[in-house]
C-alpha cells in the first residue's frame, strides 16, 4: 500500500524508523505483546479486548509502542468470534486518527506517512466479522437448499471483494459441496435472466460445477471485469468445440473481444473452425489486431502460407496491413518468406512497402 505524503496535524508525532524500532524493543512493550499473544491463542475475546483497552488508556506507554500493540492486537481480534465488548471497542477505535507518522523525506522534515492507522485496522476488523457472519449465514442457506444467499448477494452493489457481506457469500459458495451448488443453479440462471447483479457468484458456480450455460451467462451479462475472468476460464472448463463456440460469442462483445480472440488462438492449432474464424476476423477493423496476434502466435507454416495467399489477393491497404501484422507477429522463416514475396511484388502503398523493407532488414 502506498501513502500520500501529508503533514501530521494536532498532537501526532513525526519520527524516523530507528525511533520506531527502539520503541518496540522496550522490555515492557515485549511483555505486553506476550500478554496479547496469550489472550489471542486462548480464544478469549474479552480478555484480548481488556488488554487492548488497557493499552489504549496507558499514557505511560511510548506512543509508537501503543499504536503498534493496538494494531497487532486488533488483527488478532479479527480472527476471534466477536462479543458485544469487542464490537464496542472496534467501533470506538474506527474513528481514531493516526497518532504517529514516519518521516518519508529526511531532507524535508515536515512531511510523513502514518506508521500505523488504527482507525483503518478497526474498520478492517468490523468488516472481517461482517464477512464471517455472511459466510456462515450463506452456508446455512446452502445446506437448507434455500436461494436466500443469491437474493442477498443481488441486493448488494459495487465490486464484491470490497463488500464484506457479498465477499462472505462468495466464500460460502467457494467451499460448498457440489450438490448444494447444483441446487442453486436454477435460481442463479433466473437471477441472470432477470438482470440481477450476481456476476461474481455466477462465476463461482460456473467454475465449481463446471457449467457451460452459466459461463455463457456470465460472459454475456456480467460487468466487463467478471466477464473477462469467465473468458479466461473457458479453455480450462470446456472441451475444444464448446470452448470455441463460447469464445466466438464472447468475441462479439467489444469489452472482452480481444481476450476471446486470443483464447480462440490457443485452440486454432488443433481446430480448423477456430483457424477459419480468426482468418475472417482479421478482416474486421475492430477485431483485426487481436486476430492477427492470435494467428501470429501459432507460428504455423500452413497458416503463414494462407496469410500470404490472402495478402497477395488483398485490395485495400487496411486488409494488407492486418495480414502483414499477423505475419510479422509470427516472425518464423515461413512467415518472413511470405512477407518477402509480397515485398518483391512491389504492391501496396509506398509507405507500407517502406515499413516492410525496414522490418525485413532486421
Amino acid at each position: 500500500m502506498s501513502w500520500f505524503i501529508l503533514s501530521p496535524a494536532g498532537a501526532a508525532e513525526l519520527i524516523d524508523l530507528a525511533t520506531a524500532q527502539r520503541a518496540n524493543s522496550d522490555p515492557r512493550v515485549i511483555a505486553v505483546d506476550a500478554r496479547l499473544t496469550r489472550a489471542a491463542q486462548s480464544g478469549a475475546t474479552d480478555s484480548l479486548v481488556a488488554e487492548l483497552q488497557s493499552i489504549a488508556a496507558d499514557r505511560m506507554l511510548d506512543p509508537v509502542a501503543r499504536e503498534s500493540l493496538l494494531d497487532r492486537g486488533l488483527h488478532d481480534l479479527a480472527r476471534l468470534a466477536p462479543t458485544p465488548a469487542a464490537r464496542a471497542l472496534a467501533s470506538q477505535l474506527q474513528l481514531r486518527a493516526p497518532q504517529v507518522y514516519l518521516r518519508t523525506d529526511p531532507d524535508h522534515g515536515g512531511t510523513g506517512a502514518p506508521l500505523y492507522d488504527i482507525g483503518a485496522t478497526a474498520r478492517f476488523v468490523l468488516g472481517a466479522w461482517q464477512r464471517s457472519a455472511a459466510r456462515d449465514q450463506a452456508a446455512a442457506a446452502l445446506q437448507a437448499g434455500l436461494p436466500s444467499a443469491i437474493e442477498r448477494f443481488a441486493r448488494g452493489s459495487g465490486v464484491a471483494e470490497l463488500d464484506p457481506e457479498r465477499s462472505g457469500i462468495i466464500d460460502a459458495f467457494t467451499v460448498a459441496p457440489r450438490a448444494a451448488l447444483l441446487a442453486q443453479r436454477a435460481a442463479m440462471i433466473a437471477a441472470f435472466n432477470q438482470g440481477e447483479r450476481v456476476d461474481e457468484l455466477g462465476l463461482v458456480l460456473a467454475r465449481r460445477l463446471p457449467d457451460r450455460e452459466m459461463l455463457d451467462l456470465v460472459i454475456g451479462h456480467a460487468d466487463a471485469p467478471v466477464a473477462l475472468a469467465a473468458v479466461q476460464l473457458v479453455p480450462q472448463l470446456l472441451d475444444s468445440g464448446a470452448a470455441f463456440e463460447s469464445l466466438a460469442v464472447a468475441s462479439r462483445r467489444p469489452e472482452i473481444a480481444s481476450a476471446a480472440l486470443l483464447g480462440i488462438g490457443k485452440l486454432a492449432g488443433q481446430d480448423a473452425a477456430a483457424r477459419d474464424f480468426l482468418l475472417d476476423a482479421i478482416q474486421d477493423p475492430s477485431t483485426g489486431p487481436s486476430a492477427a496476434a492470435a494467428l501470429g502466435s501459432l507460428q504455423d507454416p500452413l497458416i503463414a502460407a494462407e496469410l500470404g495467399r490472402r495478402l497477395q489477393l488483398a485490395k485495400t491497404e487496411s486488409s494488407q496491413r492486418m495480414l502483414v501484422l499477423a505475419l510479422q507477429l509470427d516472425g518464423a522463416p515461413a512467415a518472413r518468406a511470405e512477407l518477402q514475396r509480397f515485398a518483391d511484388r512491389r504492391t501496396g502503398s509506398p509507405e507500407l512497402r517502406r515499413e516492410l523493407r525496414q522490418w525485413l532488414a532486421h
